[in-house]
């Protein structure tokens, strides 16, 4: 349970929130295991823990604390266009000045910088490398953080990496040479424990190859390591993971247009990519043992229910697949009514009550009153005769019924 409020120290009354499910049954799991140590090791008689982990297990099914949502493509292209030209547009803002007459005119306080946006982005980029002519190295630096920063999100949503998983991952495993060019992530650094080989897209393939080319250049600009050493060291880190990927993430998405939350309460971190990745393999087809295999879960439970976002998913398309079920069953077939039936004559059977017990009936064509053109035939009066008083003009068998029925004259 929650401890007790406090006071921080600002003198904010801070309420600790309610621990998630999961907190909760790997607490009570943890005194489980002590208690079954205190059996094993003669110190108790019985574990005093197992009544209290059953009558105090939370089901964690439901208690999510945190939903995500899917970027649509659309929305993934803004937010790689932002995310390589931000770090040097922060240079280009423009300024607007803010009207406060407690102020003077000449205070620093009358000034703001105006907010990047998807439009503007690249006007101020432009204007950033004008300002920043004059200071190369620091141009070069943001124009190549910007480049990463837009890789990671690529290489992320392509690969359904982690963040973390991603951030362990070196120059060696990266094999770009082959027929299909692949990540290895290792045992050590995957979530499961279990080592992986990542396919990669044409795309962030080639966006690999560029990005490690610069590094060469770079290594060979600064003239670092031994004499010949023209590449990074194959331990290096393939990336350079910021500790605060999730507060740029958050500036990319805002410069970008991207809506933080959606109309469902669905965000967008950078886990959320790794749900994006899922998506759209389910939007395009992906049978769901092929799309858990990717993810590298051990349940396919876990990738639909919580990394697949059902809003991104093609319904339409799929409900266009359905085959037409009112069609006739042939090109002369007469024009479907309204109502569902079209204009041969049916037999519907019916059940009348006569002589005080249950008779099988048939109607015979639209509309059937028993009256005047509609003919009601009794299964069980003798042939010849029907119970409109006309004399029967077909024999036959009940359509669809057992063969033992009774013969029926129409």
């Amino acid at each position: 349970m929650p401890d007790e409020p406090g006071v921080a120290a600002h003198g904010t009354v801070v309420v600790p929130r309610r621990p998630s499910a999961r907190t909760i049954n790997a607490k009570l799991g943890t005194l489980t295991t002590f208690g079954n140590w205190l059996v094993e090791t003669g110190r108790i008689v019985a574990n005093p823990f197992d009544r209290l982990c059953k009558s105090a297990g939370v089901d964690g099914s439901d208690d999510i604390r945190r939903k995500r949502r899917a970027l649509t493509a659309d929305e993934l292209r803004r937010l790689l266009v932002v995310a390589r030209l931000r770090p040097v547009a922060e240079y280009g803002r423009g300024t607007i000045r803010v009207v406060d007459d407690t102020r003077p005119k000449s205070s620093r306080a009358t000034w703001r910088k105006l907010d990047l946006t998807f439009d503007t982005i690249v006007a101020a980029a432009a204007r950033g490398r004008e300002r920043l002519a004059r200071r190369p190295d620091v141009l070069d630096r943001l124009e190549r953080l910007g480049r990463e920063r837009a890789l990671l999100y690529l290489v992320l949503v392509t690969t359904g990496l982690r963040k973390g998983e991603l951030a362990s991952l070196t120059v060696a495993d990266v094999v770009l040479d082959d027929a299909r060019p692949v990540m290895t992530l290792r045992a050590a650094d995957a979530k499961s424990g279990e080592a992986a080989v990542l396919p990669l897209t044409p795309e962030a393939a080639d966006a690999l190859r560029h990005w490690l080319d610069e590094r060469v250049e770079g290594v060979c600009r600064r003239r670092v390591g031994t004499a010949g050493v023209v590449s990074p060291r194959a331990a290096d880190p393939l990336f350079t993971i910021p500790e605060k990927l999730v507060k740029i993430l958050d500036r990319d998405i805002v410069a970008a247009g991207i809506p933080k939350s959606d109309d469902r309460g669905r965000t967008v971190d950078v886990h959320a990519l790794r749900g994006t990745f899922a998506s759209h393999l389910a939007r395009a087809g992906v049978a769901p043992v092929t799309l858990k295999t990717m993810m590298r879960h051990a349940r396919i439970e876990t990738t639909l229910k919580h990394y697949t976002d059902p809003r991104l998913l093609d319904v339409d398309s799929a409900l266009d697949t359905l085959p037409a079920l009112l069609a006739g069953p042939g090109p002369d077939a007469e024009p479907v009514k309204a109502t569902g039936t079209d204009a041969a004559v049916a037999l519907v059977p019916l059940l009348v009550l006569e002589s005080g017990r249950a008779v099988p009936r048939v109607s015979v064509g639209d509309n059937c009153t028993g009256r005047g053109d509609c003919v009601v035939i009794d299964a069980t009066a003798a042939p010849g005769t029907t119970s409109g008083g006309k004399a029967g003009k077909t024999e036959g068998w009940l359509t669809g019924l057992e063969p033992a029925t009774p013969r029926i004259t129409i």
